[in-house]
């Protein structure tokens, strides 16, 4: 009987384990976190859900706080949190501009990325986030 628990046990953690990477490959977002300069399909997919959401603010919101998640994510790589900032430059908005600040006080990598985002942001609140920014850069920055 105990064998037979450990045996269902197993098999239950492979299909959730084995669900759970699928989800990971259909969701673009997903992808996009573990982004390493070489397969481009989830930012094809994520482009491609920002052209068809061109128009609807509901929609591109959803868009933008799925990127924002992606910055937020501290295990995301350095490819995928400049991917994230290059899709925010072009449709991002003020709800942005908090998860691009704090990366302007980290790394120099990622600083540069969240910088390029804040500059075509249009509105106050980045152009703020860049002042304050300021007083704290170092170096080339």
């Amino acid at each position: 009987m105990k064998c037979r628990n450990t045996i269902v046990a197993v098999v239950l953690s492979f299909m959730i384990t084995a669900g759970l990477q699928a989800w990971a490959q259909d969701d673009p977002y997903q992808a996009l976190r573990r982004y390493d300069f070489q397969e481009r399909a989830s930012l094809a997919a994520i482009q491609k859900e920002i052209v068809a959401a061109r128009g609807s603010a509901q929609r591109l919101g959803a868009i933008e706080v799925k990127l924002i998640g992606v910055l937020s994510d501290v295990s995301a790589t350095f490819g995928g949190k400049q991917e994230a900032c290059k899709l925010l430059s072009s449709m991002g908005s003020a709800r942005s501009v908090p998860a691009l600040q704090r990366m302007l006080a980290g790394d120099a990598r990622t600083a540069d990325a969240a910088r390029y985002a804040l500059e075509r942001i249009p509105g106050p609140e980045a152009s703020a986030a860049l002042r304050s920014a300021l007083s704290t850069a170092r170096g080339a920055a």
